[in-house]
């Protein structure tokens, strides 16, 4: 594993440090993602609601969902996350949205 990132960090132009003029950034391609099956975001939303659970009692519990670009991309400003839950057991749960290139 430890090869294949050096590997590509070899290959891939770093793409941060950069200076912009204005902000918002013209040309903006803003997208809109939605929880879909099989652990994916989704650029389309799911005909039906979806039901995702895990065991809270097991501290390695967790609900994950990818999504993995087609191409290099620049992910600038304040990403924002909208999510609609609920929880059927309790009325207080914690939630982190988690960015990050790998």
């Amino acid at each position: 594993m430890r090869d294949l990132i050096d590997q590509r960090k070899n290959t891939v132009p770093s793409i941060d440090d950069i200076l912009l003029e204005d902000f918002p950034v013209l040309n903006t391609n803003y997208r809109q993602f939605f929880l879909g099956d099989n652990k994916q975001l989704s650029t389309r939303p799911l005909s039906q609601s979806l039901l995702i659970s895990y065991d809270l009692e097991d501290r390695h519990g967790i609900a994950e969902f990818d999504y993995t670009f087609d191409k290099p991309a620049r992910l600038i400003g304040l990403p924002k996350a909208v999510l609609y839950m609920s929880c059927e057991d309790r009325d207080d749960f914690t939630v982190f949205v988690i960015c990050h290139s790998g």
